[in-house]
């Protein structure tokens, strides 16, 4: 493919998510669509088979390599700055793809009519993502730094708290993406922190 038609497939896409996350799935047809990108309707079935298939590649792009976290992951570095990295890698990642997040925080996806295999490919990246921090949540509460029952229901609902945030966040707000990643990861590990050790630190 061209480097034009490439172009063009990506801007479908990125086009495309914004319309769904804020005119609704069901609302936006692909005459809708080409009209934004500007071009012929006709044409966006050279691109992409039916509306549907527009939305199974926009919540393709974001899986990506997960290559970064698994180095994180195994790496020599404290067990703190491994985890904080991990959950950094999350909410950049959210920030990074506001309408991307925004459709599956919406519901939008539940009601689109997506395969049986895609839902199965989506929740495997998922899981997979969500491995790295519970095992070094699992080796924090191991080594006596965190208190923490079930590591893997506290890396989920970290997750779930993060599927709102392009829902509020504002990038031109008080304060930049990364900035509000160290709020957010701080507030989150002090929640796994043993009592005696939150007052410590308080």
């Amino acid at each position: 493919m061209s480097e034009e038609k490439v172009s063009t497939r990506e801007s479908i896409l990125k086009i495309a998510a914004h319309m769904f996350w804020k005119n609704g799935y069901s609302s936006t047809s692909m005459r809708d669509i080409a009209a934004k990108v500007g071009i012929p309707a006709s044409t966006l079935y050279y691109y992409f088979v039916n509306k549907q298939d527009i939305l199974e590649n926009i919540l393709s792009k974001p899986e990506g390599d997960l290559g970064e976290l698994a180095d994180i992951a195994s790496s020599s570095a404290p067990i703190d700055d491994r985890l904080r990295a991990i959950l950094r890698w999350h909410f950049l990642r959210v920030i990074g793809q506001p309408d991307v997040m925004g459709i599956e925080s919406m519901g939008i996806i539940q009601t689109s009519g997506l395969s049986p295999e895609f839902w199965e490919k989506r929740l495997r990246f998922k899981k997979k993502s969500m491995e790295f921090g519970i095992g070094v949540i699992t080796e924090g509460v191991q080594a006596g730094l965190y208190e923490c029952e079930s590591p893997h229901v506290a890396m989920w609902c970290y997750y779930g708290m993060l599927s709102m945030v392009p829902t509020w966040f504002n990038p031109n707000g008080r304060l930049s993406a990364e900035q509000m990643a160290d709020f957010i990861v701080d507030m989150f590990m002090r929640g796994l922190r043993p009592p005696q050790t939150q007052s410590a630190n308080s």
